[in-house]
């Protein structure tokens, strides 16, 4: 759980500050429960997460106030481990997450991808250290020169590949973030990532299996992150899914889940396992937490009114008018314009391992 103990001492904030942000965080709590995310176990299950954070942390629209530090601590900390894109070069704000999360919870993070189209972004796993250990690799994905020997063009955004375990589940988590071009051109620059993405880790996921002798040596592979995915039925998911050996989890595919973005209606952000010897589990449960139901919510502008016009006195922000147009969009940078996706799975096998060995008496 978040360690809520800079909330009370905070100096930055009021005490009807405080009483707020308490009153909400008890409420998230709540609407997490209620949207059926299962309490986390000991070493039966893994919750693992994707989250597109909005800019984290840039000084876009003035900056995230305390409050979302407090409400994005608090989702994240019901997840056993959560893949993190859109963080800028500047760690501060991940750096200030972390502490509010305490010290049962520890992060990894890339680089930052260099040039116009990298964004100044880079990739990050927050995960609780108590329940999922670092397997000591991580490197970025970098694609080899084609054929011809000439360099291949990489990803617009390095996608990031670490290996974690969790009970007896082994896994190399490789998050991504999708260039989004529209247009023609861009949009087959789009599809072009997520196929290369996805081949590239089916031919070493395919070339280790061939290495060991038995299926628990393996680290199964999970690809995850945004996407940028329209729909099902369109290209960018045939690119992820068509022919590579990647698999959507079945709790996402069999609930239906709405889409990841703030509307709801595109299917943004996925988790996808590659479908071999895998020792892969899968649950029921996934899902997607729609955070401004509960908190930045629609209602709350006339609340947030005086940090909008301390905001505009600053000169930090373009706006004409302080509207529920400019709140709405205000508010993606406090939280995010994404939604986090989860899936549940099973990390006990135990009883599997016995019975092979009892098999081979």
């Amino acid at each position: 759980m978040p360690y809520y103990a800079s909330l009370k001492h905070s100096r930055d904030l009021t005490k009807s500050r405080k009483k707020e942000i308490s009153n909400r965080l008890l409420k998230l709590k709540q609407a997490i429960k209620d949207a059926k995310v299962p309490s986390k176990t000991v070493s039966d299950t893994l919750l693992l997460a994707t989250w597109n954070l909005r800019e984290f942390e840039s000084p876009s629209y003035g900056g995230r106030l305390e409050d979302a530090y407090y409400y994005i601590a608090e989702i994240i900390s019901h997840f056993d481990i959560v893949a993190v894109q859109e963080v800028r070069g500047d760690l501060e704000g991940l750096k200030k997450l972390m502490r509010i999360l305490g010290f049962g919870w520890s992060y990894i993070v890339s680089d930052v991808t260099e040039g116009r189209s990298g964004n100044d972004e880079r990739m990050a796993y927050i995960y609780d250290n108590g329940k999922v250990r670092f397997a000591n690799m991580a490197g970025e994905i970098v694609l080899a020169p084609g054929k011809d020997k000439k360099p291949t063009a990489q990803f617009a955004r390095t996608p990031y590949l670490v290996s974690f375990q969790s009970g007896w589940f082994k896994f190399n988590l490789c998050t991504a973030h999708a260039y989004y071009g529209t247009g023609a051109p861009g949009m087959k620059q789009r599809i072009e990532e997520i196929r290369q993405m996805a081949e590239f880790l089916k031919k070493r996921a395919t070339k280790e299996s061939k290495k060991v002798q038995t299926r628990w040596e393996l680290y199964n592979y999970v690809l995850l992150g945004d996407f940028n995915i329209i729909n099902r039925e369109d290209k960018t998911y045939d690119a992820l899914t068509k022919g590579t050996g990647f698999v959507i989890h079945e709790g996402v595919l069999k609930n239906n889940l709405k889409g990841t973005n703030v509307k709801m209606d595109k299917y943004y952000d996925q988790i996808a396992f590659f479908k071999r010897k895998s020792v892969v589990e899968m649950g029921e449960g996934a899902g997607v937490f729609d955070f401004f139901e509960h908190v930045f919510t629609e209602a709350d502008l006339d609340y947030f009114m005086p940090d909008l016009e301390k905001l505009k006195k600053t000169g930090k922000t373009k706006v004409k008018k302080l509207d529920v147009a400019y709140y709405k969009k205000w508010r993606t940078y406090q939280m995010s314009d994404h939604l986090p996706l989860w899936v549940e799975l099973k990390i006990d096998f135990s009883s599997q391992y016995l019975e092979e060995i009892k098999g081979l008496a």
